[in-house]
């Protein structure tokens, strides 16, 4: 399967797999000319909020795009997914952060203040229901100790690790009310 959102998660894992610094997982997940404006200054969540489904793929888009660019001015070579990930795990983030700050001294920065990871590694944007969406994201082997102990702190599980890569396979194919039906076709 070499669909776009295959290939996009096949550019992420070549980047971060390059960039991503366990010393420096704050700015090596960030690279500013990959910061989509949706993401610039103060208020992310609010202007996340207000942007809805729409606005937030079209940053994903955004991020994809340059790291797309970039990949190419580096010669860094994009290798086909293979199913071990490189190594490294898929996360998804509904933005449903409490503002703690928790998770970013715990994950030595990977997550930042409002609960969200370095959009470096972003690849994915779904719609889970009328007015839901996740982000999806994949973590390098380095830094998923970090991730997982910014995870592990959070009161409310705005991030969740996605091992079934059926799922952001077929986020966007899926009608709003699927995820509220069982295998029955009945409501669960």
């Amino acid at each position: 399967m070499n669909d776009g959102v295959t290939q996009r998660l096949a550019e992420a894992i070549a980047w971060c797999s390059v960039h991503a610094d366990p010393a420096d997982p704050d700015r090596s997940t960030r690279t500013p000319e990959f910061l989509p404006p949706l993401l610039a200054g103060e208020g992310v969540l609010s202007r996340v909020y207000n942007a809805g489904f729409a606005g937030v793929q079209q940053a994903v888009e955004f991020i994809c795009q340059r790291r797309r660019e970039a990949l190419a001015q580096g010669g860094i070579h994009v290798a086909p997914e293979s199913s071990d990930l490189a190594g490294g795990r898929v996360l998804s983030t509904d933005f449903t952060s409490d503002w703690c700050v928790i998770a970013q001294p715990e994950s030595n920065g990977f997550f930042d203040a409002d609960d969200l990871p370095g959009w470096d590694t972003w690849f994915h944007c779904a719609r889970v229901g009328r007015s839901e969406f996740q982000v999806y994201c994949w973590v390098p082997p380095q830094l998923l100790e970090m991730a997982h102990n910014g995870i592990e702190v959070l009161p409310i599980p705005c991030l969740r690790w996605v091992d079934d890569p059926g799922e952001w396979r077929s986020a966007a194919r899926r009608p709003w009310w699927a995820r509220w039906l069982g295998a029955s076709g009945g409501f669960v």
